[in-house]
């Protein structure tokens, strides 16, 4: 069969193209250079001699720093309903959704995947990722499916504004870090989440479900990532401190329908294992980081704007 990668040149589909298994067939995974999907007509001429079986879109418009640009919306529904339009007929579509398809101000620990659509998001971003999964909730082809990511983390990720990634790299210039307010969270490391998405992708049971959530089986507080951080830097005697002392709201996952499609011999890689490797990447690119952006904390900043 063939796949068909989206979303390239961002920091989950790198690691999708980076890690896809041979034996699923053939790969096309085109750059946005050579794939413009808000253009109907690129995406008409890139796939009308191609015989696509299955498409993971994980394109989406990126945002410079925490800001997404005016049309983000629009753009994102261009290249999702551009792939629908020219994509053959029997191909079956991925689409990478997000967990702030649920509502910010609604969010709770273990949400299922039919709290979908209880609101509706007031970002662009967020209210982009909604249409399009409701167009695939009120599908009956059994051709799409919205696979939810909630905290997602790894090598070649924004470690300016990216909670783990920060957190390291502020351990690392030895600097103390600061947790604006401490919530659960779901994190899976993007080496997990390709290997288990690949893993998924032929399973015609994964297409009658409409949507998915994807994590890691355990929770975290930002809190406990940060200890094990410090730990794994040799920076114990770095201290952290919490500038709220009121819990924030969790943003984590029910994860019933992934445990249902997995073996019960699938294992997620732990995550001081994951943090670790990190540590390693960062260190030996420690050179190529600004010392500077990371003392001004425009991510601690951007936490303040968003965890209410």
């Amino acid at each position: 069969m063939s796949v068909l990668i989206t979303g390239t040149d961002g920091f989950v589909g790198s690691h999708l193209i980076e890690l896809f298994p041979a034996n699923l067939g053939q790969l096309y995974s085109p750059s946005y250079k050579e794939l413009d999907l808000t253009d109907s007509h690129s995406v008409s001429q890139y796939l009308i001699d191609k015989d696509i079986h299955y498409c993971i879109h994980s394109a989406t418009t990126p945002r410079f720093q925490t800001t997404y640009p005016p049309d983000v919306c629009e753009q994102n529904l261009r290249m999702f309903f551009n792939l629908v339009r020219y994509l053959p007929s029997k191909c079956r579509i991925v689409n990478l959704g997000s967990g702030s398809e649920y509502s910010r101000s609604l969010w709770r620990n273990n949400m299922r995947e039919d709290f979908f659509d209880d609101t509706i998001p007031t970002d662009s971003h967020s209210l982009s990722k909604y249409i399009i999964s409701k167009f695939i909730h009120s599908d009956t082809s059994n051709r799409f499916v919205t696979v939810r990511i909630f905290g997602i983390f790894g090598e070649r990720e924004d470690y300016l504004y990216k909670f783990i990634s920060n957190t390291i790299v502020k351990s690392l210039f030895n600097i103390s870090p600061v947790i604006n307010q401490d919530c659960l969270f779901n994190y899976i490391d993007v080496r997990d989440f390709s290997t288990l998405l690949f893993s998924l992708l032929p399973n015609q049971a994964l297409y009658r479900l409409g949507s998915l959530n994807i994590g890691h089986p355990y929770n975290y507080k930002l809190s406990e990532i940060t200890s094990y951080i410090l730990e794994l830097t040799g920076r114990q005697d770095l201290s952290f401190k919490i500038s709220s002392q009121k819990l924030g709201k969790s943003y984590t996952p029910c994860l019933d329908r992934m445990q249902s499609l997995l073996p019960n011999t699938y294992n997620f890689t732990p995550i001081k294992q994951s943090i670790l490797r990190l540590v390693s990447y960062y260190t030996n690119n420690i050179d190529l980081l600004s010392r500077q952006l990371i003392i001004d904390d425009d991510y601690l900043n951007y936490a303040k704007s968003i965890m209410q």
